[in-house]
């Protein structure tokens, strides 16, 4: 299968989770990578088609146009932020169960970093308010359940979810009119409360293989540890779930 990949990169301080982000894509067994880079700085490669802009948002959006352009040369489009580590057994879990969806539902991606001591905090899923939606939702015989917070920095979709987007949504907007930038990648979902309305349902597959294998690193670890981001790592760990927390709310 040929998968696209477009990356969002802005400034040189973090350039080397970018490199390990490209080098993990390119590593891929199963599938025909392309990789393309949006960038503020480009990094030294020739393996990968790098586009330089002006600003962090055109970097996060411009995507949108090269998968209106590329929607039939391709079988999987994937976006992501420059410091996601989405590995191959990612993607082939997402195939696996996007056969069995609905056009309008389609898998995703649980965000998490680890702790020195190996905890995995979910970082977008916190115990201030009920974090899962629905806990059981049955797709044709398959359990999943859903978040109140659907973003993660990224996101997959198949030839025919990525064709359902653009026919349906305003798919190629190029301005985030300070909505910021998760609203690039999140904003492909129904219950992502900001900018153009998404009309994919986000679910997760109901059993701990599959929710294992949904788990994307944000390589930056920064919220958990130090030096922390809006909080201190102390405060961000006491709110924020953990995977043992997740499975052992789902009674997996």
């Amino acid at each position: 299968m040929k998968l696209l990949v477009s990356l969002s990169s802005y400034g040189n301080k973090n350039l080397h989770y970018l490199e390990k982000v490209v080098d993990n894509f390119l590593s891929f067994k199963k599938y025909d990578v392309t990789v393309q880079v949006h960038c503020t700085v480009p990094i030294s490669r020739t393996d990968i088609i790098q586009t330089v802009h002006d600003s962090p948002e055109t970097t996060a959006l411009f995507h949108r146009q090269d998968f209106i352009r590329e929607k039939s040369n391709y079988d999987l489009f994937l976006f992501a932020e420059y410091d996601m580590l989405i590995t191959e057994n990612v993607v082939d879990n997402y195939l696996h169960y996007s056969k069995n969806l609905p056009l309008e539902y389609c898998p995703g991606f649980i965000r998490y970093e680890n702790t020195p001591e190996g905890t995995k905090y979910l970082i977008d899923l916190w115990l201030t308010y009920s974090y899962i939606e629905e806990n059981i939702l049955t797709i044709q015989e398959i359990d999943y359940f859903t978040l109140t917070n659907v973003h993660q920095a990224s996101y997959l979709l198949t030839r025919e979810k990525l064709k359902y987007l653009i026919s349906t949504t305003e798919f190629n907007f190029t301005t985030l009119n300070g909505l910021g930038v998760e609203t690039a990648s999140s904003g492909i979902f129904t219950d992502w409360p900001f900018g153009p309305q998404g009309k994919l349902k986000k679910v997760v597959p109901k059993n701990k293989h599959a929710i294992e294998n949904s788990l994307i690193h944000h390589m930056a670890d920064c919220h958990c540890n130090l030096p922390g981001v809006n909080s201190s790592p102390e405060v961000f760990r006491q709110s924020t779930v953990t995977l043992e927390k997740l499975l052992n709310d789902l009674d997996l």
